[in-house]
């Protein structure tokens, strides 16, 4: 699958759970994606191929949900994003993520990378603190003021 297929999927797969769709579907000349919502506690994303398409394969969605989780930390600990763009969790492919769960951080460290419009923009930790969850994961699309990281 190439990679704007798997960020195609994964940002329809969080519109249909942020807008609380049933279901949703992208098509192009080549593929038609069609994601289904929860049901029976399942939620499974359908790649129907068009005629002469290659075959595409499911990218799985993050099943941590945000908002719950979110309730339950104060509102001054969330870390959001400030523009929309894709996350990036290392300063280069490869390479040693910036943080991780549980590990602290001085104010000013990077946190991680959003990419917008071909521009690389660092995401600065507001001050000193334990990383206490990750709610996106590396290459993720992301919204304006998205919930990102907890911080303690």
């Amino acid at each position: 699958m190439t990679e704007i297929n798997k960020t195609v999927l994964n940002a329809l797969a969080d519109v249909l759970h942020k807008k609380k769709l049933q279901e949703i579907e992208y098509e192009t000349e080549t593929f038609r994606i069609k994601i289904v919502g929860e049901q029976a506690n399942t939620a499974a994303p359908i790649i129907i191929p068009q005629a002469g398409a290659p075959s595409l394969a499911p990218v799985s969605q993050n099943t941590a949900n945000t908002a719950v989780v979110a309730k339950e930390l104060d509102e001054k600990d969330m870390i959001r994003s400030p523009l929309v763009g894709v996350i990036f969790m290392s300063p280069e492919p490869g390479a040693n993520p910036f943080i991780e769960e549980g590990k602290s951080v001085k104010k000013g460290d990077t946190l991680c990378l959003v990419e917008a419009m071909k521009t690389f923009n660092p995401l600065k930790a507001p001050r000193s603190g334990k990383i206490s969850k990750i709610f996106v994961e590396d290459g993720q699309p992301i919204e304006f003021d998205e919930i990102l990281f907890s911080l303690e």
